[in-house]
């Protein structure tokens, strides 16, 4: 039996690789580039063969540092972007803190230091997202 684990830092999706090893051994299986010039690129949250990757400082629709989530799902061997996420009305830093579960997101809204920020909720059907609900 194969352990299997998928971890990513610095935009690198790793593989833990051996059974019985002490330690697991990683190795880079992917390298997931933000898909635009996406400051803060990141943030990751794991389900399963879902994950979501913030790009917190992305300038949306104009609005510098308002953020953005990225959608990827386990195709094979590859991870493969399924959908962009973004608030429609950005306060900032969509995407500090999420929490994936299933076909549910969480995602964080507002900068830093503002204690009145937001979470949205997105719901996957099919292979779409879309919001909702908000709690505030």
């Amino acid at each position: 039996m194969r352990a299997w684990w998928s971890v990513v830092a610095l935009g690198m999706v790793l593989g833990a690789a051996g059974v019985g090893a002490a330690q697991p051994v990683f190795v880079q299986q992917q390298r997931i580039d933000a898909p635009v010039d996406s400051g803060g690129f990141g943030e990751v949250a794991v389900d399963g063969t879902t994950m979501a990757i913030s790009a917190v400082t992305e300038t949306v629709n104009g609005v510098a540092n308002a953020g953005a989530v990225y959608i990827y799902v386990k195709q094979g061997s590859s991870w493969v972007l399924q959908q962009r996420l973004i608030a429609p009305q950005a306060q900032g830093g969509f995407g500090r803190v999420m929490d994936l579960s299933g076909d549910m997101i969480a995602v964080s809204d507002g900068p830093p230091g503002n204690l009145r920020g937001t979470v949205r909720m997105y719901l996957r059907t099919g292979t779409t997202w879309a919001f909702h609900s908000l709690v505030q």
